[in-house]
């Protein structure tokens, strides 16, 4: 028999609300890759649930990303569903590497590094392929990207346990107090990525239709969680939706302000009640807020009285240096400073804060006669953007011939009204007490 799941959850684009019944298992071609002959794994001796009780564990790096753990999630829950066992989620910290050891592995970790029977061809998966492999007494599910790790597990599950998503809200799995291990020998590569819900379902990659859940969840490196809600009115948009906003906006189509300024004067004749964008909740009320947000991204207007000081060190003491000049803008006067680490922060975020703030210090080391990659990068993703009406003060670094502050002057200037401050701080190897008087005449002049 059949245990059919609710489980309302809600994706930005879609309008979802159905209740789903099917009678009898998995048919053949639901059994079936695309292309290929039916699936069948065989049992093994071991069991994943017997009677109600289970030995096994999941087990997820102590690293892992957002989405690995909504995978070892979604493992535990649509257990639990088919089985009524709720197994434990362990990170690799506390895992026993032995033969007799009962874990279904989630992603990247210790205990699949440990198995060298278990490889993962990243070229061939690229982003939604998917691995799921038993050996001994371990079930191992991975993908070379989180999402295809997300979609392994969902394959396991639907010849484990009989999972199958038909609509966001409606999931079904077997119900059984006793279920063997299978025998996976598992890769599955889409030859079509997954885009939609739609996309699959018109695609016929039948396996596809399990991206429902994925989708709804529609993680990458964090992703939208929207919780159930859809409309604008029942977030708090200005402190969990703006940033991601800005972030998109300023990262795939700030280049094009031009246009978009073009098509809000003609927008601004019509009567608009409601805006359904791509991504994120349907906005219905306050729309005067994002209109407004949209004129000032697209006309490159600083959006906030701020200093964004973004660095990129090679060894730490750029860093250093970089955070003292943060402690001398806020003694100076400063109403709002943020610090980006250009090696290590996300380099989208940095972009989005440019677009943010106004006022922009630049740390970077010398390198090659030049400029650090990182730095280097960052500003030419600025140009490319066409961000514009910004002042910015250099601090540069390096051991016997500093040169990373010309460097950066000269992508500078490439940009659009844009103002250079004339004092640099020009630092050799360490920061000293000079160089911290030059940041002070730094602030002084970036703040006047």
């Amino acid at each position: 028999m059949k245990k059919v799941i609710a489980v309302l959850l809600c994706a930005v684009t879609v309008f979802a609300s159905a209740g789903c019944k099917r009678d009898g298992g998995a048919t053949e071609q639901e059994r079936t890759e695309i292309g290929g002959e039916p699936l069948a794994f065989d049992d093994t001796n071991e069991y994943l649930v017997k009677n109600g009780k289970s030995d096994y564990k999941i087990a997820v790096s102590s690293e892992a990303s957002k989405t690995e753990k909504y995978a070892a999630e979604e493992l535990q829950y649509f257990i639990e569903k088919s089985t009524a066992v709720k197994l434990p989620i362990v990170n690799d910290d506390s895992l026993t590497h032995d033969n007799l050891a009962k874990y279904l592995s989630v992603g990247e970790n210790k205990l699949l590094a440990a198995q060298t029977d278990v490889t993962i061809d990243y070229d061939e998966l690229g982003e939604n392929g998917v691995t799921v492999n038993t050996k001994g007494n371990c079930v191992y599910m991975a993908g070379a990207t989180e999402t295809g790790t997300l979609f392994s597990v969902y394959r396991f599950l639907h010849y484990q346990v009989g999972y199958n998503a038909y609509a966001y809200d409606c999931v079904e799995v077997d119900y059984r107090q006793s279920c063997k291990l299978k025998d996976f020998t598992y890769k599955y590569v889409p030859s079509l990525g997954l885009l939609t819900a739609e996309d699959a379902e018109l695609s016929g990659e039948t396996k596809v239709k399990e991206a429902f859940r994925m989708y709804a969840y529609a993680s990458k490196n964090g992703g939208y969680d929207m919780n159930g809600n859809l409309f604008n009115d029942e977030v708090d948009f200005e402190k969990d939706w703006i940033d991601d906003a800005r972030r998109y906006f300023t990262n795939i189509v700030g280049k094009y302000g031009i246009q978009v300024q073009a098509l809000l004067k003609k927008a601004a004749t019509l009567d608009i009640q409601t805006i359904c964008p791509l991504h994120g909740p349907v906005l219905k009320e306050n729309l005067g807020f994002y209109i407004g947000k949209y004129l000032t991204w697209s006309s490159y207007e600083p959006e906030e009285d701020g200093v964004l000081v973004a660095c990129a060190s090679i060894h730490g003491n750029t860093k250093a240096a970089a955070e003292k000049m943060v402690e001398v803008l806020r003694a100076n006067g400063a109403s709002k400073v943020v610090f980006m680490d250009l090696t290590r922060d996300d380099m989208a975020e940095a972009v989005a804060d440019a677009f943010r703030y106004g006022k922009i210090i630049l740390a970077a080391a010398s390198y090659d006669a030049g400029v650090f990659p990182p730095m280097e990068d960052f500003l030419h993703r600025l140009v490319h953007k066409n961000l514009q009406k910004r002042t910015f003060g250099l601090i540069e670094n390096g051991s016997w011939a500093p040169c990373a502050a010309k460097g950066m002057k000269d992508i500078l200037e490439g940009m659009k009204e844009v103002n250079i401050c004339e004092n640099v701080v020009s630092i050799k190897s360490t920061m000293k007490d000079t160089d911290v008087a030059k940041m002070e005449e730094l602030a002084k002049e970036i703040l006047a």
